[in-house]
């Protein structure tokens, strides 16, 4: 994939971090829709706005390392000036947290189905040492 294979989101498909922004994108050539995540690469070793080259490198070597049907893949990676683009697969349906605010409550059956597919996700980073420290509701 190239980078001028996915045009230009529109901004209200968007969600933003401190230091990265992720917005929907499509290929142009084959429709698939990805979630494009936008990282402020840090400037100087003395800044404290965006991250490392060390992080972003660590964060792309451990996402093209794990394969489980429960974390997010990693499609492609771009770079320029001010960035590191990460193409990872898109999850449809949103935030769990929206999910479940405009639901109200669960079922027996719906929360344990959705606490296994966390639960399995983790277990799977585990077995391969990797912590993930930034698990939420808001996913």
């Amino acid at each position: 994939m190239g980078v001028n294979a996915f045009p230009e989101p529109p901004d209200n498909d968007s969600l933003s971090g401190q230091f990265a922004v992720v917005k929907k994108c499509r290929h142009k050539n084959t429709g698939v829709e990805y979630a494009a995540k936008f990282i402020k690469k840090r400037r100087s070793k003395s800044s404290r706005r965006g991250v490392s080259k060390e992080d972003i490198e660590r964060e792309v070597s451990i996402l093209k390392e794990i394969q489980h049907p429960n974390v997010i893949t990693l499609h492609d990676v771009f770079e320029n000036k001010n960035e590191v683009i990460l193409i990872l697969e898109l999850v449809a349906g949103g935030e769990l947290f929206d999910f479940l605010a405009e639901k109200e409550s669960l079922s027996e059956e719906e929360a344990t189905e959705f606490l296994k597919q966390i639960l399995d996700g983790v277990s799977y980073l585990h077995s391969k040492q990797i912590a993930h420290f930034d698990l939420k509701l808001q996913m």
